[in-house]
């Protein structure tokens, strides 16, 4: 534990720093003797700067770092690469990573790629009963976007079979409990969710409040607040969304 502490305070102290970011060699000499915890922490302090300045070429510092620390088993590493790689429209290479991640039990991972199988992203046939197989391994450790994520598509997929707005219920009244008990609040996107969950079980004034409370919380400058309104709109009229 200390030596992780000091890791991150070397690391921490560096990042913050106007300079460019350079590694001490005996943190190299770590990641060379296969300390996969050490490059995933400097590219984790390589992103944070970029976050911070894209102008500069931390970027790239941080995807090389990313990938090593992939390469090395390194499951947060693997999962976060596969996001890059995803980000960057590399779909089959972002869905084995998430494979490798979710071998290593990521519940993060495992819900990245129940969304591949619904929207045929990496190759992969949309097939719903698979990713909400995926969706259900995640939601084994309580993962809040798994869970999010499948109450949308039972209530709102286009295709028939893939409906099941019951079982959508349970699971956002679940969610719903998790984040009052653990944070005291439920974000927009959740409301949004439960919003068009109530529309599919024709609770349509539920609908209305859940989804003018997600619209309040969301704020007037946030680039989804369109696509929030016009949901409302339809549940106004009575009528459940579907997706496109």
């Amino acid at each position: 534990m200390q030596h992780k502490l000091l890791i991150l305070l070397i690391l921490s102290i560096m990042a913050h720093a106007e300079e460019p970011l350079v590694i001490p060699q005996s943190l190299i000499d770590q990641v060379e003797q296969g300390n996969a915890e050490v490059a995933y922490y400097i590219a984790s302090q390589f992103n944070q700067r970029n976050f911070e300045n894209p102008d500069t070429d931390d970027e790239n510092e941080t995807k090389k770092w990313m990938k090593k620390a992939a390469e090395m088993d390194y499951p947060q590493a693997m999962f976060e690469w596969g996001l890059m790689l995803d980000y960057d429209d590399e779909k089959k290479q972002a869905l084995a990573w998430y494979q490798k991640a979710a071998e290593s039990g990521l519940s993060d991972a495992m819900e990245k790629i129940g969304n591949f199988y619904i929207f045929g992203f990496g190759g992969l046939s949309t097939d719903c009963q698979e990713a909400y197989e995926w969706y259900k391994k995640a939601e084994l450790v309580e993962n809040k976007l798994a869970y999010n994520d499948h109450a949308w598509h039972l209530a709102t997929a286009s295709d028939k079979s893939c409906r099941s707005p019951e079982r959508a219920l349970r699971l956002i009244t679940k969610l719903v409990g998790l984040y009052q008990r653990e944070m005291n609040h439920v974000p927009p996107h959740v409301l949004d969710t439960q919003a068009a969950v109530f529309a599919s079980v024709s609770e349509f004034n539920k609908a209305i409040k859940s989804q003018e409370k997600a619209i309040e919380l969301l704020g007037e400058n946030n680039e989804d607040l369109g696509s929030y309104q016009e949901r409302l709109d339809v549940y106004t009229q009575r009528k459940a969304w579907f997706q496109k």
